[in-house]
């Protein structure tokens, strides 16, 4: 079986290696509190914003992780849109970003190209197509 670890928000685990710390997200749920992860491993730190809206705490999240390359979400109808990412971008600084939660289904539609425009005097934004890799 698969040995489980519990956690909350401000929490971190360490297994193997790899450093798994969960922070805040803005985001309703049915099954709990909603929360991005940051995973530290090889001296290399991804922040996955989780489904969430912007918030000012990614300033804070980003000053003490210090993420390389930073997951969140355009989709602009469950969680921020484009130009709310790209001022989630402007909290967080210069570093990756990569965005996700868009075009998997119909109501969901976004345009990364328009998040990178928005959002590449200040960080490098990486678009990815399923199945693709990002090297950190």
């Amino acid at each position: 079986g698969i040995k489980a670890e519990g956690m909350n928000i401000g929490g971190t685990v360490e297994v193997n290696g790899v450093k798994v710390s969960l922070v805040q997200a803005i985001h309703s749920s049915y099954s709990g509190h909603p929360m991005g992860a940051i995973v530290r491993m090889d001296g290399k730190t991804i922040y996955h914003t989780g489904d969430t809206g912007v918030f000012l705490d990614m300033k804070l999240i980003s000053e003490i992780f210090n993420p390389d390359v930073v997951f969140l979400p355009i989709d602009g109808r469950y969680n921020m849109d484009v130009f709310q990412a790209s001022k989630a971008v402007e909290l967080m600084g210069k570093r990756k970003y990569v965005p996700i939660h868009y075009d998997t289904f119909p109501i969901i539609q976004a345009d990364p190209l328009k998040f990178k425009q928005l959002s590449e005097k200040i960080g490098e934004v990486i678009v990815i197509k399923p199945g693709e890799f990002v090297e950190i």
